[in-house]
């Protein structure tokens, strides 16, 4: 693996909203995200009596999300609400992350922590997400059966989100934090992977308790260069 790392996330979502003003479901491709990390430290030690490696890395990096998901909303209908933006696929702004990753990793055990704050602008409808925290930190086992490469992971995800704006004025209750448990599974064969995770809310706190985040699902294939 090199000094430099660069990824590219291009998700499609298909989401389920249920409110007092009825069922909402969007399906769409999402806001691609460009991220570039730059290894800063590594270093490996092998166990003098396990004879097993022990390597630990640290990356540091940032990246861009750009507005190619749709996200427009109809502001003049009747029925409108600051929470519609919520049911876009895209949130239709350009928003600027910074990234910091550390992996241990232990024969074949692993420990991924990762850091990152995201920096949201307002879009064209002059609605701004709030400045959000990422944390999570996740175990994997490495399991081979040929050339594949079975790697079940277990771990926490927490979001932290500062007051989300519209029209340049504060949303109550926008600010707040969602702790997730996730468990997953990523196939490898040579440069192609495929990742299956499930999140599942712990613990949350949005608008006074009033909205809710419910189990999420995620299916990604990956391809190396």
């Amino acid at each position: 693996m090199g000094k430099f790392q660069v990824m590219a996330f291009v998700p499609y979502l298909s989401i389920h909203k249920l409110s007092d003003d009825g069922d909402v479901n969007t399906t769409g491709l999402g806001d691609i995200t460009v991220l570039g990390n730059y290894q800063i430290f590594s270093k490996t030690k092998i166990g003098t009596e396990t004879k097993s490696s022990i390597t630990n890395t640290l990356w540091l990096g940032g990246g861009i999300k750009l507005p190619t998901g749709a996200s427009a909303v109809d502001v003049g209908h009747l029925d409108f609400t600051v929470g519609d933006f919520s049911s876009t696929p895209g949130t239709g702004s350009t928003d600027y992350i910074i990234n910091v990753m550390h992996n241990l990793i232990i024969a074949n055990n692993g420990i991924v922590t990762n850091f990152a704050y995201r920096i949201n602008t307002a879009n064209s409808q002059q609605f701004q997400y709030g400045n959000r925290i990422y944390f999570s930190m996740a175990y994997f086992r490495s399991l081979v059966a040929g050339t594949l490469v079975i790697r079940p992971t277990l771990g926490l995800n927490l979001v932290v989100n500062a007051a989300n704006r519209y029209l340049d004025q504060e949303v109550a209750g926008s600010q707040g934090y969602l702790l997730n448990g996730m468990a997953g599974v990523n196939l490898q064969k040579g440069k192609l992977g495929l990742l299956v995770n499930c999140a599942l809310p712990l613990s949350q706190d949005f608008y006074h308790g009033l909205t809710q985040f419910k189990e999420r699902e995620s299916v990604a294939l990956t391809y190396s260069f």
